[in-house]
């Protein structure tokens, strides 16, 4: 096996060289706190009519989810970047097999991408011929 795990123990994170086990750790707090957060608002805002909340209290969970959410996106773009970074470069010997993985990935998402599409146009039929 090749030394994957050791292309990368430390990466840039956050505008700082840092230990990668500290990335990781960082990053999955921030991932935990947001989702929990979102979590929160979200049952808030499930409960608002049972407070009799007005729309406009409502609508404050609402703008909570969204900036929960927004955050999550920025997170996890960070982890995608994490990732990339520990796998560095593929050594010589895997460059040819790694581009070959890389574009039967990105054919297999598209494929899945346009058959769930297909799947929801189907289903949106079907709800109307039974009108």
């Amino acid at each position: 096996m090749s030394s994957i795990a050791s292309n990368s123990s430390s990466v840039s994170f956050r505008g700082e060289q840092i230990d990668v086990s500290e990335a990781l750790d960082m990053l999955f707090k921030d991932i935990q706190e947001n989702l929990n957060n979102c979590h929160v608002s979200v049952r808030q805002l499930a409960q608002s009519e049972d407070r009799a909340d007005t729309f406009l209290e409502a609508a404050q969970f609402d703008f909570e989810i969204q900036d929960f959410v927004e955050g999550l996106t920025i997170l996890f773009k960070e982890l995608k970047q994490v990732s990339k970074d520990v796998l560095g470069k593929p050594p010589p010997e895997y460059k040819n097999l790694y581009a070959v993985a890389v574009e039967k990935r990105k054919a297999d998402k598209l494929r899945a991408k346009e058959e769930a599409k297909l799947n929801k146009e189907l289903q949106k039929m079907e709800i109307i011929s039974e009108r």
